[in-house]
């Protein structure tokens, strides 16, 4: 990122620079020759070398910045039972979330089951199974069941489904899915079926 006026090289070095760009004293030595050669062209030439090298130590810009939301991923909550669900959304963040196939939560949908690593989702795969109490549950035949945050009072129950081969999610699951799932791992997908409970 660029500075301009007057600044102090961030690198607390000794050469007593005004600097305008926080760069490596390095790189900034080259710059200080090539402004003193610049000093001796006309002024068009000395604003034509400032910029193109004001552009070259610049980072690149650009206006795609990637979600770290897998799009159309619903988040939600995992519940052990029907019981433990509260009449209202908890105030603490999901707990989890499902990427539904044709990106709808439906009556019936098989989904890939959603983590968070490091602010960003992530298809769980075959060797995180036993990792989370919900997928672990669901392993040995327990019930589950997942509440969209955006739809409180929707309950689904949840059911582990078939285990895809990484090669097989983007036709299901898009791009973004396919491009974060492990690549040596099949990917764990769920069936999620709408209940109808009365939450109290």
């Amino acid at each position: 990122m660029l500075f301009f006026g007057a600044r102090t090289c961030r690198n607390a070095c000794t050469n007593g620079h005004d600097v305008v760009a926080c760069y490596p004293c390095r790189h900034m030595t080259r710059i200080d020759e090539l402004l003193d050669e610049a000093r001796q062209l006309p002024r068009p030439e000395r604003k034509r070398i400032v910029v193109e090298l004001t552009a070259g130590l610049a980072p690149p810009q650009t206006d795609e910045v990637e979600s770290a939301e897998i799009p159309g991923q619903v988040d939600g909550y995992w519940f052990k039972g029907v019981a433990d669900i509260p009449s209202r959304k908890p105030d603490y963040a999901p707990t989890g979330a499902v990427l539904p196939s044709g990106g709808k939560l439906d009556g019936d949908t098989s989904c890939l089951d959603i983590f968070f690593v490091e602010g960003s989702s992530v298809p769980l795969s075959e060797s995180g199974l036993y990792t989370y109490a919900h997928s672990g549950s669901l392993t040995y035949g327990d019930p589950y069941f997942f509440v969209p945050a955006e739809q409180w009072g929707s309950v689904y129950r949840a059911v582990l489904g078939d285990m895809l081969e990484p090669s097989e999610l983007k036709t299901e699951f898009g791009e973004v899915a396919a491009e974060r799932a492990r690549p040596d791992r099949k990917a764990i997908t769920l069936r999620l079926t709408r209940q109808n409970e009365e939450l109290g």
